[in-house]
């Protein structure tokens, strides 16, 4: 039976499933926000202590290119600032590792593309769009909020996003958390950035929510 996967997201939970799939023969695509050359100058995202099982996943994966002794640490010191101060060192039974993720998580994404996979790169608005085309009534903002930007082989691929929303290839609907309707569609964008205290994880714009 056919599986079309799509993977929202290429941070290191998104990647290493993919890689995962794709060492096991599951095609996947990664739909994410930016292409692997947007990350060296954009801001420090995270450098995350990758521990030895998380390192030995990369080595299951074949994509662990930080080998070298020089890039591992061995312990943490761990310090509790109490009335009474508690210090301490935990040595680790395995070497643990810290890569910056502007090197990392593009490291991967072109491991998986370089092994045949895809990765969708969808854009986001820059600013609240003035209108929207017909057939964006109910998408994921975080999703398919793009006009032409795009990136996958080189050939836009917004309407194959919101063919795959339509379809059910990408299942975006149960992760919405707030609705608009269209003529609210100021406020929509408003939860989306800033929260407003919704907590939103997803925010949709509806042509009308009777």
């Amino acid at each position: 039976m056919a599986r079309n996967i799509g993977i929202v997201g290429a941070g290191i939970a998104g990647l290493h499933l993919a890689l995962y799939l794709q060492k096991h023969g599951v095609d996947s695509t990664i739909i994410t926000d930016r292409a692997p050359e947007d990350y060296r100058d954009s801001r420090l995202l995270n450098t995350v202590a990758h521990h030895h099982v998380t390192i030995a996943r990369e080595d299951y994966l074949g994509v662990n290119h930080w080998t070298d002794p020089k890039d591992h640490y061995y312990y943490h010191d761990h310090v509790f600032n109490f009335p009474q101060p508690l210090s301490f060192r935990g040595d680790f039974s395995r070497p643990s590792r810290a890569v910056d993720y502007r090197i990392y998580l593009p490291a991967l994404m072109n491991d998986f593309a370089r092994r045949g996979g895809k990765i969708g790169v969808l854009g986001v608005f820059p600013q609240q769009p003035v209108m929207l085309t017909p057939g964006f009534l109910i998408n994921e903002l975080s999703i398919v909020s793009c006009f032409s930007y795009a990136k996958w082989g080189g050939v836009p691929e917004f309407q194959i996003a919101l063919d795959g929303l339509a379809s059910g290839a990408f299942a975006g609907r149960g992760y919405i958390s707030e609705r608009y309707p269209l003529d609210e569609i100021a406020t929509a964008f408003e939860t989306a950035e800033h929260k407003h205290g919704k907590d939103a994880i997803k925010v949709s714009i509806v042509h009308s929510l009777n």
